[in-house]
């Protein structure tokens, strides 16, 4: 099948330049045996890239995102089962219009629409405001932008529908409001694997809960027309080559 939009060009782009030490070792030691570890370290470098924009370093902080992107997407198109979903959200938190983000959230839905599963205890949603709305408060609070949080929370009724899943914030929607206040000053949080998993994994539930028609759900979101997208061929999507998915002296090469 064909993609009926195109994503921005940043999901392709290679960095020009040979990452410091010690990512250069982190990158080598990849195999596409173990996708985890691309989004593992992709996690890493995006958390790299908000302390160099934090820094005021804007071109480091580009280059940093790019191959978080990169890796991201790898992970998403080697293991499309258990990283496709994930990828989607994560690069809709790197993307940097809110277009680009809104496109990738509506992928991430299709992608549970066409045969993908939702752990029972996330399948539970409100309205379909409520669920962006709750879903772009995380994607908000993940990348430092906590400011907007609570407006976003109380504008779409998603904080209802996170009191009810609270779960997927540590269990205290008020720790988490308050947490995210104060982000101003402390930038992007630094979360562990287990939080980040559980918030992707509420974002994936309460998007797919109602299991409304495609177009419905895209203009909800604000998307492009219907995006038809197969699963099986995600490195279209993600503008990757996963037949060169190992780094090597600079470059991306075959396995």
């Amino acid at each position: 099948m064909m993609i009926l939009f195109l994503l921005v060009a940043l999901v392709g782009a290679t960095p020009a330049q040979t990452p410091p030490s010690p990512w250069t070792a982190r990158l080598e030691a990849l195999r596409p045996e173990e996708p985890s570890a691309y989004f593992e370290l992709g996690e890493e470098l995006a958390d790299a890239s908000a302390a160099a924009r934090a820094n005021g370093d804007d071109a480091t902080a580009r280059w940093y995102r790019e191959l978080a992107f990169r890796l991201f997407g790898l992970a998403g198109a080697l293991d499309a089962r258990r990283y496709g979903r994930s990828a989607c959200l994560a690069l809709a938190d790197l993307a940097p219009g809110e277009g680009e983000r809104r496109r990738f959230r509506s992928v991430a839905l299709l992608l549970d629409r066409r045969g993908g599963t939702v752990p029972p205890e996330t399948a539970v949603g409100g309205s379909p405001t409520a669920a962006v709305g709750a879903s772009e408060a995380l994607s908000l609070y993940r990348r430092g932008l906590g400011s907007q949080v609570a407006s976003r929370l109380d504008r779409t009724g998603g904080r209802t529908l996170l009191e009810a899943h609270a779960w997927a914030i540590g269990g205290d929607v008020d720790a988490f409001l308050d947490a995210a206040r104060r982000q101003r000053a402390q930038g992007r949080p630094r979360l562990g694997a287990g939080e980040t998993t559980a918030m992707l994994q509420f974002e994936v539930g309460v998007l797919e809960a109602d299991r409304r028609p495609w177009s419905t759900d895209l203009r909800m979101t604000g998307g492009s027309p219907l995006a038809d997208v197969d699963p099986g061929r995600l490195e279209e999507l993600f503008q990757v080559d996963v037949s060169r998915p190992v780094y090597r002296g600079g470059h991306w090469t075959a396995r």
